[in-house]
């Protein structure tokens, strides 16, 4: 009732996914629009703030405290895919491919991520190995690793044609032209 009242965009926070779409019926049982009005799980919202906070403390040079904001959100968020996976980019990013690593393997064999984060994750991981080969440095043990990772993509999602593209140019880069 007091959402008919209000101006603006409008934050409404909840604790379930069941509570959202409980809100939602109840906005549209009362003929209250929906465009000014946002309705998130607490959880859910936390993220996006983390993430935001995370990334803005990466653009200024602050690394290191954004990975520590994560990695203290994530551990007690475990269900916080995209922060998690913010977080194994900020790993790669400073170096420690040894972290990266674990994370990532945890996120490619859960299937309800969206598949788009993790075909851009093995984008990079092929552009890094792709620049690497192209100065006379391969890497072997980067490269089984990246497609280890595109296997358990493409086995829990065999019909998506951007986990094929990404195959493709993986192996292309790999020089296994049969497998392309």
């Amino acid at each position: 009732e007091s959402l008919k009242h209000t101006e603006g965009r409008q934050l409404v926070l909840t604790h379930t996914h069941a509570g959202i779409a409980s809100i939602k019926e109840k906005l549209k049982k009362e003929n209250v629009s929906s465009n000014n009005i946002v309705v998130e799980t607490i959880t859910g919202f936390a993220q996006k703030y983390v993430m935001a906070f995370a990334e803005v403390l990466s653009q200024k040079g602050m690394h290191d405290q954004a990975v520590k904001y994560l990695e203290t959100f994530c551990g007690s968020h475990p269900e916080a895919s995209d922060a998690a996976m913010l977080l194994a980019g900020l790993y790669r990013d400073s170096g420690q491919e040894q972290k990266a690593r674990p994370l990532l393997e945890k996120l490619f064999d859960d299937p309800s991520i969206d598949v788009s984060g993790k075909v851009i994750v093995l984008g990079a991981y092929n552009a890094e190995l792709a620049n690497n080969r192209t100065k006379g440095l391969p890497d072997t043990d980067k490269e089984a690793f990246t497609i280890s990772l595109f296997d358990k993509l493409k086995a829990s999602n065999p019909d998506h044609p951007g986990v094929h593209v990404v195959g493709g140019d993986l192996y292309l880069t790999a020089g296994k032209l049969r497998d392309a």
